[in-house]
């Protein structure tokens, strides 16, 4: 066969026809050009090796497509049009970019969502439409865009309009309109061994000026590919298709449908041999070939081979239904009237589900029939039949010579279980309890629902009633369809969810679209950063935060923040976060562990909770391996006494295993006895006590399935708290096993540091009195200003000490001030250390939580706050 103009890296060839079903071949040879050479997928140089040479070709011919004429002699001819669209796309660059600079070393299948959402469905001429490329549970992309189509006698691009997100880290941004002036080719790459992208939001914009008033209708081909070259593709057609609905069904069933048994007096009970010690034909399967002949029937004998006395009438046909069903009618068909073995009287009981019966006997069954017919009654008709038993009772024919000749033959020709299904009926339309009720303007969120009963049909539209303001957007892949809300425009809309099979049944709820950004992320950012203690970190690492989190703040503060600017600050704290670096563990100060001084909460048994505390990196603890256990899981260390302890620290296992490794973990401290109740343990912490406060939440850099530096110790720094016990919650985990990510945890070692006592600075009872330096002002004086705002341009910040708010909030008390706190909330980014316990630097958690609480008796009266600040303030020795 002719592979002429045609280049390949693989050849497959399927056999479609062949002799007996079969396929043998000699040999098998694939013929190259004469004289042509080998060259690097991505290198439409054709070079054996993608350079840079490869990327400035790339770069001279970027958004070619099929309708440009250099198209077939740069691209085509060259099979630089890897996938064969006729367009020189990102999927195209990604192998390219991939191969430069030494390669990507990156692992891992790209997944998720990757949709084209315009912000209006009509414009008016003059009119701009923002356009989003929207990344949903996007994992492991190392290369993302789309082709977006549009009718360019209505739109035009908006010049240099064509942005990324500063999620997409160090891509390139490779997009460009194609000579045409109809389509935007949307690309990013990663150039070389660069992040991957994994997240969910707006990864993309760009915008498109109306030429006349017009609907917004958009073809888009969304493309994500990995580092190893795999992809995903979403075609968006604005047309989406449902598998055809159920109707009503009808038919019999078969053979494998039954667990079948066979028993009379002589053979009373059946473990599924009976039918050969019985039947002539030694199986059951004449009874449903549906061809009514002699092919079931009791064993018989000749003159010079004796009888088997077992065999004989009654006999019991027993059938069991594996999955219990509504058959509404069971017939049997008779031998010949004239034959041997035809039944003259029989009985049969049914039993249905419930474990009523419904019995069949007399009357017509007591006399021969051609058809013996057993009509489920309308009383039963809708109750699914757990079992058959059909009892022939006398038959013809006589076994001449023995004692008991009558009755020891039997012909049946068929048994028939015929049924028929109802189309399947929607009762109603669930919504999900996390859709969400707000989102603010290019925000996207998924829609869910259930359609109840689950009748295997699981399919809905959704649909807005104001789509300017709340746009609809469905992802189709195969017969799955994803449906997703996005913000247009400010304003109130209602989501009408209705069920495919059945459009009478729906369900609605009102969403709203609010003006402007969403900056909780950026809130967090900052929160979580500013909980970051300087003493705990290496300075340079923790001024990266601090500038950040400033910036960050600022941010906040700007009217009119851009999403672009929220994203940007966000990213730039949670990267700083990402690169602080814990001050180093003093290894002298290592609380010694004895294995009967830690607990778990699981164990597997070959790895035992001792494995974690023994000081030999080649052992193990690792949670049980039970179907029922599953995280949260938690290690106890009892300390024996009330120490002061500030860090923790703990290796990866080491074997070759990798289920387990802990990707965040919550640390708690045992509160003294008699302590009054301040903090309770999350829900997830699996304890069953409120014994415990919470100190931290550390989470540890990974790929999503395993942890970076698995060789390192991993490190959780807080301020020293005072405890007899230290409880280790471990929240989420890895594996190389997507399905038992968050199952397991383990870890090879973990060691416990303890800490110097801080001092308390007892206050002065009789303080010396300095003069006043703000003397008070009398606000009825000319020229004297208000007390409560000095400066009349200037607002009231409730913030600021002394205008407005709480005159005593920045005393002691409140959680992250000088007083209340003991523990470390935020530490962000465990430093590591190597298996020798010297730590090795590298941040490795993200967010924290407020540290242990201490609790003081107080009396009513004034300065209380005050005076529980300075009974809690304190300072490092």
């Amino acid at each position: 066969m002719s592979l002429a103009g045609r280049a390949a890296r693989y050849v497959r060839l399927t056999p479609l026809e062949s002799v007996g079903g079969f396929f043998s071949a000699r040999e098998l040879a694939v013929y190259k050009v004469d004289g042509s050479a080998p060259w690097a997928v991505g290198s439409s140089t054709m070079s054996e090796s993608v350079s840079e040479g490869d990327y400035t070709n790339m770069m001279n011919y970027l958004a070619l497509d099929a309708k440009d004429s250099d198209f077939a002699k740069q691209i085509k001819e060259r099979y630089a049009d890897l996938n064969g669209n006729d367009a020189y796309d990102v999927y195209d660059h990604s192998f390219t970019m991939a191969a430069l600079d030494g390669g990507t070393k990156k692992e891992g299948a790209v997944s998720g969502d990757l949709l084209v959402a315009p912000g209006k469905t009509h414009v008016a001429a003059g009119e701009e439409v923002s356009v989003d490329l929207i990344a949903s549970d996007m994992a492991n992309a190392n290369a993302l865009g789309a082709l977006v189509s549009f009718d360019s006698s209505k739109f035009e691009l908006v010049d240099n309009s064509i942005t990324k997100s500063a999620d997409l880290l160090e891509m390139e941004n490779l997009s460009k309109l194609n000579k045409s002036k109809d389509t935007v080719n949307l690309a990013f790459a990663n150039r070389g061994d660069k992040p991957l992208f994994n997240g969910s939001g707006v990864v993309a914009n760009f915008k498109l000026r109306a030429k006349a008033e017009t609907d917004v209708n958009l073809g888009a081909i969304s493309i994500a590919v990995g580092p190893a070259g795999d992809f995903v593709q979403i075609e968006n057609t604005g047309e989406i298709t449902f598998p055809e609905k159920p109707t009503q069904s009808s038919g019999e069933l078969g053979q494998d449908s039954f667990n079948i048994t066979m028993t009379n007096e002589a053979l009373p009970s059946d473990s599924g041999d009976n039918v050969k010690e019985l039947v002539q034909q030694g199986s059951c399967a004449a009874l449903f070939n549906g061809q009514n002949d002699r092919g079931f029937e009791l064993k018989y004998y000749y003159a010079d081979k004796p009888f088997d006395e077992r065999v004989g009438l009654p006999v019991n046909l027993g059938f069991t239904l594996k999955e219990p069903r509504a058959p509404n009618e069971i017939a049997l068909t008779n031998g010949a009237a004239a034959a041997n073995g035809s039944i003259t009287s029989l009985k049969a009981i049914v039993t249905f589900e419930d474990d009523t019966v419904q019995e069949f006997k007399d009357g017509a069954f007591s006399s021969p029939a051609e058809v013996y017919t057993f009509a489920i009654s309308e009383a039963n008709a809708a109750k699914k039949v757990k079992s058959v038993v059909i009892t022939p009772l006398t038959s013809t024919g006589k076994a001449t010579g023995l004692e008991r000749p009558d009755n020891r033959m039997l012909t049946i020709g068929e048994i028939d279980f015929k049924y028929t299904d109802a189309a399947p009926k929607v009762d109603e339309v669930k919504l999900d309890d996390s859709n969400a009720k707000v989102l603010y303007e290019n925000e996207l969120t998924k829609v869910g629902a259930t359609i109840l009963p689950d009748v295997g049909y699981p399919f809905f539209t959704v649909e807005s009633d104001e789509p300017d303001v709340a746009g609809v957007v469905p992802v189709q892949s195969g017969d799955s369809v994803t449906w997703y809300l996005r913000g247009n425009a400010p304003g109130t809309a209602r989501i009408t969810v209705k069920s495919v099979l059945d459009e009478t049944k729906t369900a609605s709820y009102t969403v709203e679209v609010k003006k402007g950004v969403d900056a909780s992320a950026l809130v967090d950012a900052v929160e979580a950063g500013k909980k970051v203690k300087a003493d705990l970190c290496e300075e340079q690492s923790y001024k990266a935060l601090d500038n950040a989190v400033k910036a960050g703040e600022s941010i906040l503060k700007k009217e009119g923040a851009t999403k672009q600017e929220v994203a940007d600050a966000a990213k730039a704290i949670n990267d700083a976060l990402a690169a602080l670096v814990f001050r180093p563990v003093d290894e002298s100060k290592k609380i010694d562990l004895k294995a009967d001084a830690v607990s778990a909460s699981s164990s597997a048994s070959e790895s035992p909770v001792e494995g974690a505390v023994d000081g030999n990196p080649k052992t193990l603890w690792h949670s049980s391996y039970a179907a029922d256990v599953t995280l949260p899981q938690f290690l106890v260390f009892d300390l024996g006494k009330e120490t002061w302890v500030s860090d923790i620290t703990f290796l990866p296992r080491q074997d070759v295993g990798v289920n387990g490794d802990i990707f965040e973990a919550k640390v708690y401290a045992r509160k003294p006895a008699g302590t009054p109740e301040v903090r309770t343990l999350d829900a997830d912490a699996a304890s069953g006590d409120d014994g415990y406060a919470k100190v931290g939440t550390f989470t540890f850099k990974n790929n999503g399935s395993v942890l970076d530096k698995r060789d390192e110790y991993k490190q959780m720094t807080f301020e020293p708290v005072k405890t007899s016990a230290i409880k280790l919650v471990i929240t989420k985990a890895g594996s190389s096993n997507p399905a038992e990510l968050n199952k397991y945890a383990s870890a090879a070692e973990v060691k416990l540091y303890s800490a110097d006592e801080p001092t308390t600075e007892t206050p002065d009872p009789n303080p010396p009195v300095d003069p006043d330096p703000n003397p008070p002002v009398d606000p009825d004086k000319p020229g004297n200003p208000d007390p409560e705002n000095p400066d009349p341009d200037k607002p009231v910040d409730p913030d600021v000490p002394g205008q407005g708010g709480d005159q005593d909030s920045n005393q002691g008390g409140q959680p992250g001030e000088q007083g209340g706190q003991t523990g470390q909330s935020g530490s962000n980014q465990g430093g590591s250390a190597k298996p020798n316990g010297k730590p090795s630097g590298g941040a490795l958690a993200q967010t924290g939580d407020p540290a242990l609480m201490v609790a003081v008796p107080v009396a009513a009266g004034g300065g209380i706050l005050a005076a529980i600040g300075a009974w809690l303030r304190r300072k490092r020795k």
